[in-house]
């Protein structure tokens, strides 16, 4: 795992304006020679100037909650990211890493990742 935060970054991290964060795992921007890798990216709202703010970029080998658990379990000791609000995509494994590496979180699930989700399951019932 590969974590990608400059001090602006960890500044951010720890800016009490920032209660709300992001998380998802993106396809499309890692490189072919990194097959089977997924850039996990976090973003943060800032109340105050309202504006998000790219917190940090992770490079991850797998999907898997082992590999959230320890991303997750890094950020909270290393960079003192402590989220009050996490919204996620409908990934069970980085769900479960957040509820079980922040227990006071307030969890949400993200609105687009829900209507694709419901996209592929209509789209998968009419094919049939």
């Amino acid at each position: 795992m590969f974590f990608i935060i400059n001090k602006n970054m960890i500044i951010e991290i720890r800016n009490k304006d920032i209660y709300q964060y992001f998380g998802d795992a993106i396809y499309r921007c890692t490189p072919s020679t990194l097959r089977g890798y997924k850039l996990y990216v976090i973003s943060g709202y800032n109340f105050v100037i309202k504006r998000t703010i790219i917190v940090a970029f992770i490079l991850t080998p797998n999907e898997t909650f082992t590999t959230y658990n320890e991303m997750f379990h890094k950020l909270k000791n290393d960079f003192c990211f402590k989220p009050k609000i996490f919204n996620v995509d409908f990934n069970q494994a980085s769900t479960k890493a957040v509820k079980k590496n922040f227990l006071e979180v307030y969890l949400v699930k993200c609105f687009f990742h829900f209507i694709k989700c419901f996209e592929n399951i209509l789209k998968n019932l009419t094919n049939n």
